[in-house]
């Protein structure tokens, strides 16, 4: 802890002095990231060259694969390349294999062109770097840097028209790619960069949910049990299919409003046990009634049930969608959180409600375009042998769903293989305010947890050394209180900044009335020094 303690006021001493040419920015990290604050002066029609450096300090390393540059703003400006420099091989002490990484130092070479057709300006281009560094014990929290840059575009000499303009050259790292439109570190890039856009995206996340094992085979069912039928007219069908969307617009909508009501992502409400085993129920239900395995028809008593709610008709329609905004929600997940938890921070009910309406409206566009050509496309569909295999086809893939939730629910039971089920486990507190008053009412020391999933040391502790039972038993002479750095809260960046957290796992002890025991901070994967802590720490409250 000394030697660490030294190197971060060295740190900062240093980031107070340095760069006179260089644009930099310090964080309480080992990771220093610079590039050339000069205003770059080029020609239209020409190329240029910049450079991204990340000072790594000894005995730290950045993982290549979590390292990415996007540029948000071009401004006309085509990036032809970004190079990142080959990463070494590192036997990684966290995930216990091989890893790519970067040590000492990582320069990132940026190549662009000024197309002719730019006239004399200056232009801002601005790109956001990510990354995540550890040491051997020790991991930091992944890092977001907004980096900018300055290009005066001179008047060309000789002008010429661009040649092969309309061949863009493959930019890998410039622009966000199709394939991770729907991961939640590329939704927030795309959020910060206007509100068109992020709709557009929103709408689209929407829509590729309606497409996944857990809406798409159900809709003719339910589109039937609402009352949509060939011989109506397509008038009629296309307003039920609209009334089922409202349904699923609201459930989405409310869920805006409530991320933003109680500041922080909803997901979890739909991740309980109860509600995964009630939906791995209905799937599987509908699964065996496709097989025939029921002498009794499911979807007809579902059908009894929806009509003493509203059945078929308009009523039935809102009701039903009602019910696939919630069934639907597990399996989009992964945008929800993202899109909660960015409206959850921005405060703003009207950009809640606006973003979470286009997501329901997205995943509500299907059963708009089949409920109202359902009677064209029923004159093309005539019964036969073959509907048995499209209904056994059907109960193959409502199947999915059900294979999908059962491990979700499966992972809220994981117990490491060293570990017997039977033994007790530490009963971890989260609220911060719930553990200092526990604290002082009972005259015991706190001991505060900086966990993060990010973080795979903290993920080690945990299944290696705070589920054994000597330890829990120690626990229960102490306040556990673990602070969860995954996600942005107020609260504990509150906490976290208090206390000075650099790096995780950082474990601290703390007075019954709140005193920090500054001797006893552990900020590292060291299982033997916590726990002789943890007895240090008991023993200064009780007086010994």
């Amino acid at each position: 802890m000394k030697h660490l303690t030294i190197f971060c006021l060295f740190f900062l001493i240093a980031c107070s002095i340095s760069g006179i040419s260089k644009q930099s920015f310090c964080y309480e990290t080992p990771f220093t990231v610079m590039w050339d604050k000069t205003p770059l002066h080029v020609k239209a029609g020409e190329r240029f060259e910049t450079i991204v450096e990340v000072i790594i300090s000894k005995e730290h390393f950045i993982y290549a694969d979590k390292t990415h540059l996007n540029f948000i703003t071009l401004e006309g400006v085509i990036i032809e390349k970004v190079d990142f420099p080959t990463p070494i091989d590192r036997q990684d002490p966290h995930f216990s294999k091989t890893m790519p990484v970067y040590e000492n130092a990582l320069n990132i070479t940026i190549t662009g062109k000024v197309p002719s057709s730019l006239q004399e300006s200056k232009l801002e281009l601005i790109s956001v770097l990510e990354m995540q560094g550890c040491s051997e014990k020790l991991c930091f929290k992944p890092e977001t840097h907004e980096i900018k840059f300055n290009i005066n575009i001179l008047a060309s000499n000789n002008p010429q028209p661009e040649q092969n303009a309309q061949q863009k050259p493959k930019i890998e790292s410039s622009e966000i790619s199709l394939t991770k439109l729907l991961n939640q570190a590329d939704l927030s890039v795309i959020f910060n960069q206007g509100i068109a856009l992020s709709i557009i995206v929103v709408f689209l996340a929407g829509f590729l949910v309606s497409l996944t094992p857990c809406v798409w085979p159900i809709i003719p069912i339910v589109l039937t049990i609402i009352g949509i039928e060939a011989q109506k007219s397509w008038i009629r069908n296309l307003l039920l299919s609209l009334t089922m969307v409202v349904g699923i617009v609201i459930i989405n909508s409310g869920m805006g409003i409530l991320a933003v009501a109680l500041g922080k992502s909803l997901g979890f409400l739909f991740q309980s046990k109860i509600f995964l085993i009630f939906v791995i129920l209905f799937f599987l239900t509908m699964s065996m009634a496709m097989f025939g395995v029921f002498d009794f028809n499911p979807l007809k008593r579902f059908h009894k049930f929806t009509s003493k709610l509203g059945g078929k008709g308009f009523r039935g329609a809102f009701l039903a969608g009602l019910g696939i905004g919630l069934v639907a929600t597990p399996c989009a997940s992964p945008v929800l959180a993202s899109v909660l938890g960015y409206v959850a921070t921005k405060q703003n009910y009207f950009l809640g409600f606006g973003l979470l309406f286009t997501f329901g409206l997205g995943m509500g566009t299907l059963f708009i375009i089949v409920g109202s050509f359902f009677g064209v496309l029923s004159n093309y569909i005539k019964s036969g042998k073959w509907m048995i295999r499209v209904r056994f086809i059907l109960g193959i893939l409502i199947l999915v769903p059900v294979i999908f939730y059962l491990k979700v629910l499966m992972n809220f039971n994981h117990i490491s293989k060293d570990n017997d089920p039977s033994k007790i486990k530490i009963e971890w507190i989260y609220s911060i305010d719930d553990a200092f008053r526990f604290a002082k009412d009972s005259n015991r020391p706190i001991m505060i947890d900086f966990f993060a999933e990010w973080c795979p040391p903290c993920i080690s502790l945990d299944k290696r050394f705070f589920n054994k039972e000597n330890i829990t038993r120690i626990s229960y002479k102490l306040v556990p209180l673990k602070v969860d750095a995954t996600t942005e809260n107020a609260e504990e960046e509150a906490i976290i900044s208090k206390y000075n957290i650099i790096g995780w796992p950082t474990i601290i002890f703390l007075s019954p009335d709140g005193k920090l025991y500054e001797d006893l901070t552990v900020i590292s994967e060291d299982p033997e020094q916590i726990e002789n802590n943890m007895l240090k720490a008991i023993s200064r409250a009780e007086g010994k």
